[in-house]
């Protein structure tokens, strides 16, 4: 969730951690690259490029920092385990030095596992924190960079680049699954699963699962950077959380919340004061699942804070609201198109769509959405996808209803997938088969 401040405090919390890591001997003492123990990945800075093994477990202790000019690479088949407290940190390039890079690149049967320490059985969200990238690409915080939650150091160009650099390149993440995580830094200051902020295009996100999260499962403050075939399942709060100004395309989204704890499916603002700093949240989003945990107080896409969220080819069900919409601001970008949700098959149990605010005394994003639906152009069914398997640790998110099918495509520039959902009707399989996991511990 996005925090109204900056958390220059943490940043300072962060300077200590990583101080009290790699300090405390004499100036002629060698600095702990931690190389030195082949298994483990210890807290503090890196002057150089790392490869793991696959042939090792890797322990991981603090703050692991990947610097500007530096590369981790970490190949299909390894597993690295979390100790409480712990990060992987790709840091933003210096202006000299490009951005540090994350190379974990696993595949659809062997892939790069970030886990707790802990042993099957008495894994659970907290265990450790997650993975966190920061960039030079763009934001709309004044000054062109921000502060990142968890006290894990500065990101954006502000303050190195004269100007955003859209395409910054963080890495490659590929078939990985980050699990069991979320750190608690304080109260309402957590580590995300995996935390994109300020991240290019330049950089590679697909087949990522954040799962089991004391936090939100993924979350971009600002940035340019694409993703596709992403799972955020059994988190704490939100599923997706897209803030300051982030202006990626996503496609192929699955959320599965658990019944114990969940918040949103999406939260969307353009900063936490609904400003019109620029640019605006104004994300593309496409083929998205979300099975809510309980259609009592779950919702679909909660919508607020003046963005510009643009979604196709939904499918919403076992939530309160499929889309709940909250600020006058957020009201009027729907109103005038800005805003909006098409060729999606919404099921809330309350109401498909609520708005929290009015406009001129009307309730115009709820008025507008049902003209919507009426309207050729936009396509939206309120009703039941039927959906194969909502089984938390087996689900087969599939729709059977009819109308999920041939609903249209999304624009250019994504895939033209001409159903709702982030799964294919008539798919003969899964894509995330074989390289997930959805065991509560």
């Amino acid at each position: 969730m996005l925090k109204k401040n900056l958390l220059f405090i943490f940043s300072i919390l962060s300077g200590f951690i990583i101080a009290f890591s790699v300090t405390g001997c004499s100036d002629d003492d060698p600095v702990n690259t931690g190389n030195n123990t082949p298994n483990v990945l210890a807290a503090g800075t890196r002057g150089q490029d790392r490869t793991l093994s696959a042939d090792s477990t890797y322990t991981l202790t603090g703050f692991y920092l990947v610097e500007p000019g530096t590369t981790l690479t970490i190949p299909a088949g390894t597993v690295i385990k979390g100790s409480p407290g712990s990060a992987i940190i790709a840091t933003r390039g210096d202006g000299t030095l490009p951005s540090g890079q994350i190379i974990a690149e696993g595949t659809s049967d062997n892939p790069v596992v970030f886990t707790s320490d802990r042993p099957e059985g008495s894994r659970d969200r907290g265990n450790w924190g997650g993975i966190v990238m920061s960039g030079l690409s763009d934001l709309n915080v004044p000054g062109g960079f921000g502060v990142g939650e968890g006290g894990v150091g500065e990101y954006g160009y502000g303050g190195i680049l004269s100007s955003p650099k859209m395409d910054d390149n963080s890495g490659r993440l590929r078939y990985c699954r980050i699990e069991y995580g979320g750190t608690r830094i304080a109260a309402d200051n957590e580590i995300n699963g995996l935390t994109l902020n300020a991240v290019g295009n330049g950089t590679t996100i697909e087949y990522v699962q954040t799962h089991m999260i004391a936090d939100d499962g993924f979350e971009w403050f600002g940035g340019t950077v694409n993703a596709k075939y992403l799972v955020s399942s059994g988190n704490d709060d939100d599923a997706f959380d897209m803030d300051l100004g982030f202006n990626g395309d996503c496609q192929y989204l699955f959320v599965m919340q658990a019944d114990d704890k969940a918040d949103r499916g999406f939260e969307v603002n353009n900063d936490g004061d609904g400003s019109d700093n620029e640019p605006y949240t104004s994300a593309r989003v496409a083929n998205v699942t979300i099975i809510g945990g309980d259609d009592t107080k779950n919702d679909g896409f909660y919508l607020r804070g003046n963005n510009r969220l643009k979604i196709w080819n939904a499918v919403v069900t076992n939530v309160r609201y499929a889309v709940a919409v909250d600020a006058d601001n957020t009201n009027q970008n729907a109103v005038k198109g800005d805003l909006f949700v098409k060729n999606s098959l919404l099921n809330g149990s309350t109401n498909s769509y609520i708005t929290r605010t009015k406009v001129d005394g009307k309730n115009t994003f709820i008025d507008a959405i049902y003209q919507a639906v009426a309207d050729s152009d936009w396509h939206n069914t309120i009703g039941d996808p039927q959906l194969r398997s909502t089984n938390f640790e087996d689900p087969d998110p599939r729709p059977q209803n009819g109308a999920a099918k041939g609903i249209g495509t999304p624009p250019s520039g994504l895939e033209p997938a001409n159903y709702a959902g982030a799964f294919d009707p008539d798919a003969s399989s899964l894509w995330i088969a074989g390289w997930t996991n959805f065991k509560k511990n």
